[in-house]
């Protein structure tokens, strides 16, 4: 259920039962099969709501899929879903992750057994999705993941190097940091700019932008021909789109000024998207 203290959409229209969406994201809408939902800076802000999106949600679900997809991977799947709830996304919808995609891109390459740096919640969505993940140091394994730390300098660049010696690296993401209620913090591209340089190869990316969260989130979704994304990420959302070329909606509320990012719409939060 939505959080209590979270304003519904339908107070914002003045007709309480019947959302009106913007013009120009309504006709964006009307030519999808797909809405690709991002999380972090648009539903939530860490584990607290933005807004309660089950009416917008509502109104795309009655002629198309949606689909919350998210490069955060530092929560089991359990703690992901109850974030999304919070916001008003139904059970129905489905979630993809970042590790979803890792876990597509080690099915391609024949690796089942992987070494991990990142949050207990990495590890539980591997070890549900059939990855066996090793005590490093003490059991064989085909690849290393890497995924957000909370603290990226305590990460060890040659202690890191020598883990992935000439195996695959697959890193869940790129972004740098990750908006919270108390400001950004460090994400998984943080931990990438650390150890890349010892390691002496740039890692297999899995996350937004990547053809493997294409791959992960198409086994949910089906055949996505014609998608719109909703994110704040310029470089993960927007670019994901853009290479697909599906449609895009930027909230601009983390990265204000980006008019012309070539986005077809520019929305400042979620609760612009109604009239």
């Amino acid at each position: 259920m939505p959080s209590p203290s979270c304003p519904r959409l339908e107070s914002l229209t003045g007709r309480k039962g019947d959302l009106q969406l913007r013009p120009d994201i309504a006709a964006l809408l009307a030519s999808a099969s797909h809405v690709l939902l991002d999380v972090d800076g648009v539903l939530c802000l860490g584990d607290e709501p933005l807004v309660d999106a089950s009416p917008l949600i509502g109104a795309m679900l009655a002629s198309r899929s949606v689909v919350v997809t998210t490069n955060d991977s530092r929560r089991p799947p359990a703690a992901q879903r109850a974030r999304v709830s919070r916001a008003g996304v139904p059970m129905s919808v489905q979630i993809v992750t970042a590790a979803d995609a890792i876990v597509e891109c080690l099915n391609s390459l024949g690796c089942r057994r992987v070494a991990v740096v990142g949050t207990d919640g990495l590890r539980a969505h591997l070890l549900t999705s059939g990855v066996t993940v090793v005590q490093q140091g003490t059991q064989s394994y085909d690849a290393v993941v890497v995924g957000c730390v909370p603290d990226p300098d305590v990460v060890a660049p040659t202690a890191v190097a020598e883990l992935v010696g000439d195996r695959p690296w697959l890193v869940t993401n790129t972004d740098l940091t990750v908006p919270t209620p108390t400001g950004p913090v460090p994400d998984t591209g943080a931990v990438i700019a650390r150890v890349e340089p010892a390691i002496g190869r740039p890692p297999q990316v899995c996350g937004k932008p990547s053809g493997w969260m294409t791959a992960a989130t198409s086994l949910v979704a089906g055949d996505i021909q014609r998608a719109i994304v909703i994110g704040d990420g310029i470089a993960t959302d927007l670019a994901w789109a853009r290479s697909r070329g599906w449609g895009s909606v930027l909230i601009s509320g983390a990265v204000g000024g980006a008019d012309d990012e070539g986005a077809d719409v520019v929305v400042a939060s979620l609760r612009d998207c109604v009239v």
